[in-house]
């Protein structure tokens, strides 16, 4: 690969890492305002209000967005050599977003009523991205600790994790499904 090729290949990434964190904000912040939309068949997949089972695109498009510009920055740490710094900032961040989640759960007024808690509210889902960001900063001082290579559960569960996705498939859809 050419100079030009590598500065080409990583200014994509740094173009794609503000637009997928305003994506995963816009789509957070609008939640409680989708919600609101009557439903419909498409709108169940859209805010789920009727099926509380649906994986809806409002608010888990978030989820995605937060997860591919969290993402796009451990790339352009791990190039500068500074992983160890950016994933520490994350778990910082990770216990400021719980605490903000938290502190406007105990003032529900603060969202003009808008969100139910647990399906469409802003502050679940920072809440949640809190736990994932310092459960991902755990993991990486787990990954290394001296006696990494010897047993991990990290490493168990990524080696497995594809036969729980697809055991997951075969109860809920398939031919182990035992309801309707």
């Amino acid at each position: 690969m050419n100079m030009t090729e590598t500065k080409l290949q990583s200014t994509s990434r740094s173009t794609w890492q503000k637009p997928a964190a305003l994506a995963g904000a816009i789509v957070i912040l609008a939640t409680p305002v989708v919600a609101r939309i009557p439903g419909g068949f498409l709108m169940d997949y859209i805010h789920g209000n009727n099926h509380g089972n649906y994986f809806p695109l409002f608010p888990w498009a978030g989820y995605a967005f937060a997860g591919t510009g969290i993402g796009f920055l451990l790339a352009v740490a791990r190039k500068r050599n500074r992983e160890h710094l950016f994933l520490a900032l994350m778990g910082g961040l990770g216990v400021a977003l719980w605490y903000a989640g938290d502190a406007i759960n105990r003032r529900p007024s603060l969202l003009f009523g808008l969100a139910d808690y647990s399906m469409h509210s802003p502050h679940y889902v920072i809440t949640k991205l809190g736990y994932m960001l310092m459960l991902m900063y755990l993991a990486y001082l787990w990954s290394r600790r001296p006696t990494a290579e010897h047993w991990s559960p990290l490493l168990i569960f990524g080696q497995t994790s594809l036969l729980i996705y697809w055991d997951h498939i075969e109860f809920v859809y398939g031919r182990l499904r035992m309801f309707k």
